[in-house]
Order: structure tokens, then sequence, then C-alpha cells
């Protein structure tokens, strides 16, 4: 596999959460991240083959992207208010990336787990939905979704990098 592949194959998903954490459409974020791979593979000889720099590089190419596409439209004040952003600070931004990285390697790590554990886990988790919500539409009992709930948090914990594990709690309580 090359360099760019991996790049590609490592970031496309997480730069995709970040996209959309910004512009709450799935097909935009996916332009965007895709307009921002092009990017990075026209300007790869002027980019460090560091891949920290190739990182920061791909996610502020996201970023300015969005924000083009907003002042093109002229509704760049409708995305100010959307994201709550002040020019001066770029927390906002970094919570959003950090967001998109955590949730990457949740997801990764959910596709690991036997299937039922894993969509209930989903299902509770990611969609929010109470015990009752998803016995009733998988037709199971809601000690079976406790239990699969337990058991996929405990794959969870036991694989998740260990600096992540407070921030997707903290993303659950959310």
């Amino acid at each position: 596999m090359g360099k760019n592949e991996y790049i590609f194959k490592e970031y496309y998903q997480r730069l995709c959460l970040y996209a959309y954490k910004l512009v709450d459409d799935m097909f935009l974020a996916e332009d965007i991240v895709q307009d921002a791979f092009c990017s990075f593979l026209d300007k790869s000889g002027d980019v460090s083959e560091d891949e920290k720099a190739i990182r920061q590089y791909l996610y502020s190419s996201v970023r300015f992207l969005i924000y083009n596409h907003y002042r093109k439209n002229k509704a760049r004040q409708v995305y100010w208010e959307k994201t709550r952003y002040v020019e001066a600070e770029n927390s906002s931004f970094e919570r959003e990336i950090i967001y998109a990285e955590v949730m990457n390697e949740v997801l990764k790590i959910i596709e690991t787990m036997p299937e039922a554990c894993a969509n209930i886990f989903r299902k509770g988790y990611l969609e929010e939905l109470s015990n009752k919500e998803i016995a009733e539409e998988l037709d199971v009992s809601v000690n079976t979704v406790k239990t699969q709930k337990r058991r996929g948090m405990k794959i969870l914990l036991n694989k998740i990098h260990p600096e992540y594990i407070s921030l997707f709690l903290l993303f659950l309580q959310k």
C-alpha cells in the first residue's frame, strides 16, 4: 500500500466525521473531504512527509474549504452563528477534531464486536435509544439489551486507547 493510499484509508472517515460536525450534511462533508484530499495530492510535494504534518494539513484544508463554501454561498453569518465560532478562538474546531478522532477509534472497535452486540451498542450509545426502545425494535428482552450493552462497553474499554476513554465517556454525556 502506498503512502497516499495509507493516508486516505487512515484519515478519510475521521475527516468526514469532523466535516459533518461542522456542516451537518454528510454529502457536503464527503465532498469537502474529497476536495481536501485532491488538494493534498496536488501539493503533496510541498507538504512534509511527517504524518502529523499531513494530518494537520488535511484538517486545516477541510476547515478552510468549509469556510470558503459558506462564504461563496453568502451564508457566512449563518455558518458563524451555527458553529458559534469566534475568530480569535479555535477551541470549537479543536473539540471537533478530538471528537472525530475519538469516534473514529470507537467505530473501529465496534466493527470488531459480535454483530448483535455491535448493533445494540450503536443503538444505545451512538443513537441514544433507551433500553426499552432497543428491546422493542429488535424484539428482545430489556435484560438482553442491558447485557449486550455491558458486553460492548467491556470490549470497548479493553481495546480503546487509554487517553480516549474519558473523552468517549464525556461525549456520551452530551
